[in-house]
């Protein structure tokens, strides 16, 4: 599944993730992991993802998650991720739109500490 999170056109982060691991709570709601590699600001990056899928009564799912994403050179960024997604076949598999913040101490990075990525998977 490919996932890009872009500034009003400018493309910030790029990653291939594949599914970890998925659980499904008692109040229907839904938990998904994945993990993979990309770039963020052109940087190659590992990237972690936990997110809660919570069921409208209009069959969209609403999405919250966190991310850990961890450059080459050491550096680390936490993303809060928020949307709305829906299924779109077998598998599981799903589409997804939202919006992604940004937070990291990293000197190289900081800059992500003052957007809003929108993404699209």
């Amino acid at each position: 599944m490919e996932v890009k999170c872009e500034l009003i056109g400018e493309l910030i982060m790029e990653a291939e993730e594949k599914p970890t691991g998925n659980r499904i709570f008692a109040d229907e709601k839904a938990e998904g992991s994945s993990g993979g590699q990309g770039t963020l600001l052109g940087k190659e990056v590992t990237i972690m993802v936990t997110g809660v899928l919570t069921p409208m009564p209009n069959g969209v799912m609403m999405t919250e998650g966190n991310a850990l994403i961890m450059t080459s050179e050491g550096g680390v960024v936490m993303a809060k991720i928020g949307g709305i997604g829906w299924f779109t076949g077998k598998d599981l598999k799903t589409s997804a739109r939202g919006a992604c913040y940004f937070m990291t101490n990293s000197p190289k990075l900081e800059s992500l500490n003052n957007i809003v990525g929108v993404y699209e998977r």
